[in-house]
């Protein structure tokens, strides 16, 4: 009884391998094996992939709050071919004022880290700044310095009202700051004396009438040769305001002498002699007396070269 039991058994084990050869034979034939064996490593690799990335997520976040506060004087930067009238302090408060008021928003894109958008930003800033006259590019060098290309509002003329002074650009435009005349008397700019209008705020136009004829004027002497012997214009009288009889525009010479011009530039309407023949009797003075005054109290160019060589003869001893 006992040995019909065992041969029973066998049979069935014997049974049992051969399904169990069969099934894994047709694993094999049908290639399911290696379907199986490949979304085994899928769901092996996307875990560590899962893993991973939670691990980074929480170690990014660490370094990222572990950051030092970021200030705009870690960022360096120069001007590319920088004026040359243009002083190195003038320069670095330009840079000063632009990083500044951006801080904030430097620190943000730093702690994002999108430092890639740092020269948009700067280049945004930049064209707020009342000494830019135009922004061309902002890049950042191999060594992590920026790099700006722009141009800049040279002042061509200083404007006094009472004791305090602001310089303007050959437009008009009014350039940052508000000096005490003392501090800028020596500085080599032309000044205008007179207007009776108030000074915008800076990077805006001084649009008022005997404003931009002073500054006309300024720019025509300028390319003069006797420049250097010229201190003001003097614009109290434009549209003969204070007397309808006098020059609406005068010139102040560096010893402190009158140049009687008369109207304003290429405003003469045929009723005066026109610019280039007034600076052509300046440069006539000039050469013949070594001073446009003639070594005269006051000399009148607004009639022809024959009635200008009699009101400087009738100048001798005269005051303004």
């Amino acid at each position: 009884m006992a040995k019909k039991k065992k041969t029973k058994e066998s049979r069935i084990s014997a049974k049992l391998k051969d399904l169990q050869g069969r099934f894994f034979s047709w694993i094999e034939e049908s290639g399911l094996g290696t379907r199986l064996l490949r979304l085994g490593l899928i769901t092996v690799i996307s875990a560590g992939v899962l893993g991973g990335t939670v691990f980074g997520l929480k170690h990014l976040e660490r370094y990222v709050s572990n950051l030092a506060v970021f200030t705009s004087s870690e960022v360096s930067a120069s001007l590319y071919d920088q004026p040359v009238w243009m002083s190195e302090s003038l320069a670095k408060q330009i840079l000063t004022e632009s990083f500044q008021p951006i801080k904030d928003e430097l620190t943000n894109l730093h702690r994002q880290g999108q430092n890639h958008k740092f020269p948009e930003v700067l280049n945004d800033q930049l064209a707020r700044n009342s000494w830019v006259r135009k922004v061309h590019w902002v890049r950042r060098s191999f060594g992590g310095k920026f790099i700006i290309n722009a141009e800049f509002r040279e002042p061509a003329a200083m404007v006094t009202l009472e004791q305090e002074c602001y310089l303007i650009d050959s437009e008009g435009v009014v350039l940052p700051g508000k000096y005490k005349y003392d501090l800028l008397a020596d500085c080599g700019l032309l000044e205008i004396h007179g207007s009776r209008g108030t000074s915008p705020e800076a990077g805006k136009k001084w649009n008022d009438g005997d404003l931009q004829a002073g500054l006309a004027l300024v720019k025509l002497l300028q390319k003069s040769p006797f420049k250097h012997q010229i201190k003001a214009v003097d614009v109290t009288n434009y549209q003969g305001r204070s007397d309808p009889a006098s020059s609406w525009l005068l010139i102040i010479t560096d010893r402190r002498t009158v140049i009687r011009w008369g109207r304003p530039v290429e405003q003469e309407q045929g009723l005066e002699t026109t610019a280039p023949q007034k600076l052509a009797l300046l440069t006539g003075a000039f050469l013949k007396h070594r001073h446009i005054d003639c070594n005269r109290s006051f000399i009148d160019v607004r009639r022809s070269p024959t009635e200008v060589d009699a009101s400087i003869a009738a100048a001798a001893g005269a005051g303004e």
